[in-house]
């Protein structure tokens, strides 16, 4: 089983001016809002875990040999034809692309060209070009025709793993791998192949946590003002500990079809300064269908969604200060889809729907947050070089409440929101091999009717809301074998209603191993 674990023991700094839900006019609470955020990130994670993948070895070119190939013209030789077909297999055997769509314009010239050659170069070309489904047709062919050619067989399952057909290829492998007296380089090659196969396939976990001393865990409210004075609440400060796993399985099924299994969860909690009551969590499980090829992803994800929360968030619950133990808050099931496609070598793009229904457990709560949640994602990805990276992305997202009319009045619950985000990741190979992430993303939030605002006047709300994350990590700073990386981390929300305005900074050390 693949696992990564991430922890956080060091903090250097955590200051936050958070305050959410306190004694608002008639209305929306932010609260809403902080819930909602996890379900943004979790739509958006795949893709950038996807981005900080490393990049695929490009195929070795031996230049060399193609300039010497260069000074020999296509007539010379097609009147040397033995000379031509030993070439076309030693650029086969050698990966060498530019080398063998030379040589196959010449060979297709050959009025005696052997057919099955031919067709090897064709579907070899197809793949360089990244048409693996020609190639994948090709090869097959090949295959049915030439079932006792053990190169063709290998090759022919090397394609139809680099198309991800994983299962038709691990057998045509294991096929090849019981054939007698195969020399130990072509088992050992068989090998890695089937490994990094299994690698692919098997459970994935990643794990994590991180201390920190938060400022205002209770979200009091900021100091604001109002025609008849000001209002100033106590905000509650605690140690605490964060957390998140993730579990990811895909199982091959036919082709390029996959049953895929996701599940997210994370949270904090204040158990050892004895603050349970403001302890939360949020959670994840996806388990849908996945279609991949060398190029391109796209799955439908049925989903099952919860948030936990503390005996804070609850009017009728005893408070409990010192418990592992969340009650649950809401929950949701839904279904989400996404398509990425890598457009050429350097250039990707990713896109993902998604739309739930949310449930509160208390019938105060449930009342105005209740309802049906649509998001739409969109971002493109640049590699400038192998080290750097540049990515962008737009987002709309609706929420549109059960209950439209409240109290007769329209439900101010419901909102709109249009964000667009940028970020930077790279690879500092002059510093040793620093990796840096800066990212950088804004949201434009519009409610629906109107809520009381500070002067006590009925105002349509629009909140703006900005959020900066920069990261350094050093592979040759280490802590036994854990390798830290510096997170800065900046939110900021302005609205035309005071109250519910809001900054966040904090500044910690994580620390990563995979294993």
């Amino acid at each position: 089983m693949f696992k990564k674990l991430t922890l956080t023991p060091i903090l250097l700094s955590s200051v936050s001016f958070l305050a959410y839900g306190a004694d608002y006019p008639e209305g929306i609470t932010p609260n809403e809002i902080k819930q909602e955020l996890p379900a943004v990130r979790a739509q958006q994670q795949p893709w950038i875990e996807q981005l900080t993948k490393p990049l695929e070895k490009p195929v070795e070119t031996n230049t060399n040999q193609q300039n010497k190939i260069n000074a020999v013209t296509n007539e010379d030789l097609l009147k040397n034809p033995e000379l031509l077909r030993r070439l076309m297999i030693e650029a086969l055997n050698s990966n060498n692309p530019h080398l063998l769509s030379s040589l196959t314009i010449a060979y297709r010239q050959y009025p005696h060209a052997d057919p099955v050659l031919l067709a090897r170069a064709e579907g070899m070309l197809a793949r360089y070009e990244g048409d693996y489904r020609k190639a994948v047709k090709i090869y097959s062919e090949l295959h049915e025709s030439q079932p006792e050619n053990t190169r063709i067989s290998l090759d022919t399952a090397a394609i139809l793993q680099a198309d991800k057909q994983w299962n038709e290829a691990d057998s045509l492998f294991a096929e090849v791998e019981s054939v007698p007296n195969l020399p130990m380089e072509v088992r050992d090659n068989i090998r890695l192949y089937r490994e990094q196969n299994k690698a692919e396939n098997r459970w994935k976990v990643d794990a994590g946590g991180s201390i920190t001393q938060d400022k205002n865990i209770n979200d009091a409210a900021p100091r604001y003002c109002l025609p008849l004075g000001c209002i100033e609440q106590q905000p509650e400060d605690a140690v605490g500990l964060n957390y998140f796993v993730s579990v990811d399985k895909n199982a091959p099924i036919k082709g390029n079809h996959n049953l895929l299994f996701r599940g997210y969860m994370n949270g904090v909690s204040y158990y050892f300064d004895k603050k349970s009551e403001y302890d939360n969590a949020f959670g994840r499980a996806y388990l849908g269908w996945q279609y991949q090829n060398a190029r391109s992803s796209l799955n439908i994800l049925p989903f099952y969604q919860w948030q936990l929360a503390g005996t804070n968030e609850f009017a009728d619950k005893p408070t409990k200060n010192h418990t592992f133990g969340l009650n649950m808050l809401a929950h949701a099931t839904g279904v989400q889809t996404a398509f990425s496609h890598q457009i050429t070598p350097r250039l990707q793009s990713y896109a993902s729907a998604e739309i739930y229904q949310q449930n509160y457990r208390e019938d105060s709560r449930a009342l105005r947050n209740d309802g049906r949640y649509y998001s739409l994602f969109g971002s493109l990805a640049y590699r400038l070089t192998p080290q750097h990276t540049v990515f962008g992305g737009v987002g709309v997202g609706v929420f549109k409440p059960k209950n439209n009319i409240v109290g007769n009045r329209v439900n101010n619950a419901g909102n709109t929101r249009h964000s667009f985000n940028v970020g930077w990741l790279a690879n500092w190979q002059k510093l040793g091999g620093l990796n840096s992430r800066l990212q950088v993303s804004r949201t434009n939030r519009r409610y629906r009717g109107q809520a009381l605002n500070t002067d006590f006047e009925w105002e349509r709300q629009f909140n703006k809301e900005t959020t900066y994350i920069f990261s350094l990590s050093h592979p040759k700073i280490s802590i036994g074998t854990f390798t830290p990386k510096l997170t800065w981390e900046r939110r900021r929300t302005s609205s035309t209603h005071k109250w519910a305005e809001r900054k966040q900074n904090r500044l910690f050390v994580e620390i990563e191993k995979n294993f």
